[in-house]
């Protein structure tokens, strides 16, 4: 009985002697009269941190509302667009670096070319040796040589299709054709866009500037003289072939490679036996002009010689303008157009980022107004219990818990809302712009080869020889191999070479998409375009059969030639003389696009043929 009499006596959890005749309900604890008071004074204590903290996030709370640019996801927002910023002109800089190193070679080598033209301008004038053909030559090379000043047709600054800012490239343009040979009585000129016959019956043979072997290519030409019965023939020959006055050899002979020819024929007059001054038509014409091919009588070609004399003094004029254009440009590189098209790109690329910059922090204004709003509530409603409380004396520890936790929560949302953040976009925004360098040695028609090499491997293949050869193993099985280069504007032309193929042997020759991932059976990828050996075409991964013949064996020289300006490929085979065609879905395979084989049978080699081999 005494034991029992001691235990139902609850002690007080301070002390442990008094009688505990008090419970918290907060904490569950028992207390004697005197530890009773000393336990809510504690609570009341707490009380007054809660109310502390309560006013510290009131006073946060109301500097956001009238300060709302020290929010810190605006901070963020603004920090972004300062490393866009940065980098946008970071990207401008290299460019302008890059564009300045390409235009003083540029500028070099237009000063090397007028040098020499001064050289012949002077030689001629003080010899008094030049005809009209001299002249139009000069005057031809310093139109050039100043539109080439003015506006480089060997590189421009182009922006590529990725949305907001996007990025610019140097490419190469084709130029337009002219005359440039003769074999027979006739003339070139105005700057070679115009052929003139002489009064004899001779056939004469003119041949075009520029070389063709791939592409479709289009020429206008007007008859602006012509007899009756004359006679004029249109067409091609090979680049190879020696020039003649005659028209036999055009249908004997073909190449890829090919000129314009025009052989012009005019109808058989009847010749006077007197030839008359082609200035006063009266006085006998002893002296013949073997520039323009026409007869002067003394005095006349006195005059004639004088006015040639004159048109060299103005292409003098000309010479000195160019060069002093050139100095102008060598001395103030900065001014250089294409260089203003940088300066235009970076201010309208920075527009771009402040603005979308401005609608981030616009729309994130709005969203903390709402935010801050729903916090003030939670912050009154909190503040009103804990008034309540106070007032009452009516609070336990579990009330002061909840209090303290939610003054947290509100605190950590008030700071870093868990609903809302600063992310990127996958697309890249601010895309770093790089100068796009082809080979300078080569013929605007592409008859030189894209300097590209071998570079990764899917399967058994080595990759030998600087990246110029690849070699499959013993094992027969698919092969998946990629160039280095990326292609996304212009056209660029490659060689193939194929060193050894059993007869069986498969191969596969396209473009994929740099983004597709590496696989063994490439030619399946959804972005795979190109042509196996065993007359098959892919076009999106898909195969289909070709009904006419696309073998490839030994020995066989292939060529792939890349149009991305035209989104389509080409592939010829030398030894079948044949040429075939690929258009390309840039949904399915996007740019950039890179070179694409695939080999199967074993001790497959395969050379790629460039500049430098």
């Amino acid at each position: 009985m005494a034991s029992s009499t001691i235990s139902s006596k609850l002690l007080c959890v301070i002390c442990n002697k008094g009688k505990g005749s008090f419970k918290c309900e907060g904490c569950s604890q028992m207390f004697c009269p005197k530890h009773s008071n000393d336990h809510r004074n504690e609570l009341s204590k707490q009380l007054e941190e809660i109310v502390v903290a309560h006013d510290l996030m009131q006073q946060t709370l109301i500097q956001q509302i009238e300060d709302p640019q020290q929010h810190p996801l605006l901070k963020k927002i603004n920090q972004w667009e300062r490393k866009a910023i940065t980098k946008i002109r970071k990207a401008a800089e290299e460019a302008r670096n890059k564009l300045l190193i390409t235009t003083t070679e540029h500028t070099t080598n237009i000063k090397q070319k007028l040098k020499n033209l001064s050289n012949e301008l002077r030689q001629g004038q003080e010899d008094n040796d030049f005809i009209e053909t001299d002249l139009q030559q000069w005057t031809q090379k310093l139109e050039e040589l100043e539109k080439e000043l003015h506006n480089p047709t060997s590189v421009a600054i182009l922006e590529d299709s990725t949305p907001l800012i996007t990025k610019i490239l140097i490419a190469y343009h084709d130029t337009y054709d002219v005359f440039e040979r003769v074999c027979g009585s006739a003339q070139i000129k105005e700057n070679g866009c115009l052929i003139v016959k002489d009064g004899s019956t001779e056939q004469a043979e003119i041949c075009g500037k520029n070389e063709y072997n791939i592409g479709r290519h289009k020429f206008s030409f007007q008859i602006e003289q012509l007899t009756s019965n004359g006679w004029i023939f249109f067409g091609i020959i090979s680049k190879s072939e020696p020039m003649r006055n005659t028209y036999q050899t055009l249908t004997q002979h073909r190449s890829l490679t090919i000129n314009i020819i025009v052989l012009l024929r005019m109808a058989s007059t009847i010749e006077s036996n007197k030839v008359l001054c082609i200035i006063c038509n009266k006085s006998k014409g002893i002296f013949k002009c073997e520039g323009c091919s026409r007869i002067f009588c003394p005095k006349h070609s006195i005059d004639h010689r004088n006015e040639l004399g004159k048109q060299l003094e103005q292409i003098e004029v000309t010479h000195d303008l160019v060069q002093q254009i050139l100095i102008q440009q060598t001395e103030g590189s900065k001014q250089h157009l294409l260089l203003k098209t940088i300066d235009q790109w970076e201010q309208e690329s920075i527009v771009k980022i402040r603005q979308a910059a401005e609608e981030a922090r616009n729309e994130l204004l709005k969203y903390t107004a709402h935010h801050t709003n729903q916090v003030k509530k939670n912050l009154q409603l909190i503040f009103n219990d804990i008034k309540e409380g106070r007032e009452n004396n009516d609070f336990s520890e579990s009330e002061l818990q909840q209090w303290t936790q939610k003054l947290e929560e509100l605190k950590i949302e008030l700071h870093n809302p868990i609903n809302v953040s600063i992310q990127q976009d996958s697309i890249p925004l601010v895309t770093k712009i790089r100068i796009d360098y082809q080979d300078t040695s080569m013929n605007p028609q592409l008859n030189r080869p894209i300097s590209d090499v071998f570079e990764r491997v899917c399967g058994n293949t080595q990759i030998e020889e600087n990246g110029c050869l690849i070699l499959k193993d013993d094992s027969a099985g698919h092969t998946e191999i990629r160039g280095k280069n990326q292609y996304n504007i212009g056209k660029h032309k490659f060689y193939f070479r194929i060193d050894q193929l059993t007869s069986s042997g498969w191969i596969f020759f396209g473009i994929i998409s740099k983004s597709e991932p590496m696989q063994y059976d490439s030619f399946y990828s959804p972005s795979s375009y190109g042509w196996s050996s065993k007359n098959q075409i892919y076009i999106g991964g898909d195969d289909e059969e070709y009904d006419e013949n696309t073998e490839i064996f030994e020995n066989d020289t292939i060529i792939l030639l890349i149009d991305c300006d035209q989104k389509k490929i080409l592939l010829q085979n030398n030894r079948l003389n044949r040429t075939r065609e690929l258009l390309v879905d840039i949904k399915k395979c996007p740019f950039p696009w890179q070179l694409h084989l695939n080999l199967h049978a074993p001790n497959t080699h395969v050379r790629i043929i460039n500049s430098s081999n």
